[in-house]
């Protein structure tokens, strides 16, 4: 019998034509499909635990004086509950507008009789932590999902998220709700997506449009709750050509721009662009063209020319690389991280140097393209949602902060996971686990070192001052919190408390001085404590001298204005009184007017002014007295 000729299979014409498509994707090696929910939530778990003991010292913390007077101790929109709930959402706070933020302080508000404030801090801290808690546990799942459920990836980046040291700042500081809370509806937000970009990518289901909805939702309300939020339909395009099943990342991103997918990402965009403009209006110190009563002309966004266009460019450039080196290196932690001086501008080659590295990451992410999606991935998430506050619009008075990295920390932790589960052989794999686990460790440590800073203003401005002794307004800062110190003290008929803290003060207020400050801070502080002393005369000096440096500060005029009115120059004293209302209408500053205007004997002037003050400030007792004491 002869052999049998091996009979050729049927292989379809196209695949004849033309070779096998390779997948140049690089292979992840997943764990198992199918593990447990409950195992998940048993690691979910452990996590939470472990991070909530290490931000468990922050519960007992107080306020500090770096916003939090504004965004609690002194606002009504938290502390009166006549105030309607309805007006959290008509005012802007701090030359922010994220209602959902003062919403939930509201909710936290309290009476505490024996703590400084009056209010008490836990309440506050504690809804921070529980959110970063189910932000974490949030990162968690979006990890997992993201890289096809790989379990490594998944903790570290939960881990870096929950434990890294970078991040103590938005739990731990009472006014850096807006941080956690709209993080949290933007992790809500890319989940919704990502299963919406799963079912669309999926040839066993079919697209479910409500999670494109709920993705929507939650936008908006991250929007509310901080602007920082306008980024979201950026990452939906990253998102869109991670997921997307074409392997040639260029392929795949040009894909994500689709006529389908632009009319999907419309409304994302058109959401971004009205809370982007809003936002730079009210931080401008305008009021979004009518939207808001405008108050005060106080403004966060510096003047353009303060910073040449290559300085902006160098400063963007430096915050990028730092953020990054901080992931590995966290060190010098702090809330303040100032601009250079001219001198240190000139003498430093770190600003020309970080300028060339920015580009070369990102020209490297781009080049790798062709070949990976995941740095194209990593970085963009990262680049994303730091560029708003890389200071190229110059806003506020530091050069970084270390809350910044809160959000954006998630791509880099989920690209250097994957990356070793990637390209890092199997058996040698368990060395970067171990060392994912001592890092952890560390964070652990200096989590909780950090928290600790955070006890009071008097801790966290002499952190800061340990780091940059040659600064001069974390000296005038601090001067404040000691002059409030010394004004509460005497409240309470304490001398010897009182005197100690106005000598703090006063030395915090010279050191300012030495340091050649031109702040209006530091000479209306020290003018407070000449007025403590009833030396009058030296604290309108002290003033006068503050109003050189900034005639347009409210405070100022109304200190000035109650020296006049002790040393019985009330015309003067009403003066002041009438240019610092003018200046910034809020119920303190009418309160003072109505009282000079109540001495003039201009009674009718006066009444107005104590009923604008229940209007803005339903209760308040110093306003009910004066028009009690009229009628």
């Amino acid at each position: 019998m002869g052999k049998k000729k091996p009979q050729q299979k049927n292989i379809p014409k196209q695949d004849l034509a033309k070779p096998a498509k390779v997948n140049n994707q690089p292979k992840v090696e997943l764990q198992k499909k199918g593990l447990s929910l409950w195992i998940l939530l048993t690691i979910a778990a452990a996590i939470l635990a472990i991070t909530y003991f290490a931000y468990q010292p922050a519960l007992d913390n107080d306020f500090v004086d770096w916003d939090d007077n504004v965004y609690v101790v002194e606002n009504p929109l938290v502390r009166n509950k006549q105030v309607p709930t309805s007006q959290i959402f008509k005012e802007v706070v701090s030359l922010n507008y994220h209602p959902l933020t003062m919403l939930s302080m509201r909710w936290n508000a309290n009476e505490c009789k024996d703590c400084v404030y009056g209010i008490s801090a836990k309440p506050f801290i504690s809804w921070n932590l529980y959110l970063h808690l189910l932000n974490t546990l949030l990162v968690f799942f979006l990890a997992f999902r993201l890289s096809k459920e790989n379990l490594f990836t998944a903790i570290f980046s939960a881990v870096v998220f929950s434990l890294h040291p970078m991040h103590v700042e938005s739990v731990a500081w009472v006014s850096e709700r807006k941080d956690v809370l709209y993080v949290f509806f933007f992790l809500l937000g890319l989940l919704s997506y990502d299963k919406f970009l799963q079912d669309r990518y999926s040839s066993s289901q079919k697209t479910d449009v409500k999670w494109l909805f709920l993705a929507l939702i939650a936008f908006v309300l991250s929007c509310l709750s901080k602007a920082m939020a306008v980024v979201f339909p950026l990452l939906m395009i990253l998102m869109d050509m991670y997921r997307n099943p074409e392997m040639n990342g260029v392929k795949a991103l040009k894909q994500s721009f689709s006529t389908k997918k632009i009319l999907e990402y419309v409304p994302f965009f058109g959401i971004a662009l009205f809370f982007g403009l809003m936002a730079m209006s009210v931080q401008s110190g305008d009021n979004f063209g009518g939207f808001f009563a405008k108050t005060g002309i106080e403004k966060a966004v510096n003047e353009f020319d303060t910073f040449s266009l290559l300085q902006r460019f160098q400063f963007a450039a430096y915050g990028f690389c730092m953020y990054i080196i901080k992931f590995f290196a966290p060190t010098g932690l702090c809330t303040f991280h100032p601009y250079p001086t001219q001198a240190e501008y000139d003498s430093s080659p770190v600003y020309w140097g970080f300028f060339v590295l920015a580009l070369a990451i990102g020209a490297l992410t781009v080049l790798s393209l062709r070949k990976t999606k995941l740095f194209v991935l990593g970085i963009g998430f990262y680049l994303f949602t730091v560029v708003l506050v890389l200071q190229f619009v110059s806003v506020g008075v530091v050069i970084m902060a270390d809350r910044y990295s809160y959000l954006p920390y998630i791509g880099l932790a989920f690209m250097l996971a994957m990356s070793v589960e990637t390209y890092i052989p199997k058996n040698i794999r368990s060395v970067f686990y171990g060392i994912a686990g001592i890092a952890a460790v560390f964070w652990f440590i200096q989590t909780k070192t950090q928290v600790d800073s955070w006890q009071d203003s008097e801790t966290l401005w002499a952190r800061v001052i340990s780091i940059y002794p040659g600064q001069e307004q974390p000296h005038s800062i601090r001067g404040n919190y000691y002059g409030k110190m010394a004004s509460r003290a005497a409240e309470k008929n304490d001398i010897k408390t009182q005197n100690m803290y106005m000598a703090k003060a006063e030395a915090d207020f010279k050191r300012a001085i030495e340091l050649k400050s031109t702040r209006a801070d530091v000479y209306e502080g020290m003018g407070n404590i000449h007025g403590m002393r009833n030396e009058h005369a030296k604290a309108i000096e002290m003033y006068n001298q503050a109003i050189k440096f900034n005639d347009k500060k409210a405070t100022v005029y109304i200190n000035r204005g109650i020296a006049y009115s002790l040393s019985g120059n009330q015309q003067s004293s009403l003066k002041d009184m009438e240019k610092a209302a003018e200046l910034d209408p809020k119920p303190m500053h009418l309160l003072y007017r109505g009282m000079a205007r109540k001495t003039a004997g201009n009674i009718a002037a006066a009444k107005a002014d104590f009923e604008a003050v229940l209007k803005m400030d339903p209760g308040n007792k110093a306003a009910m007295e004066q028009l009690n004491a009229i009628k």
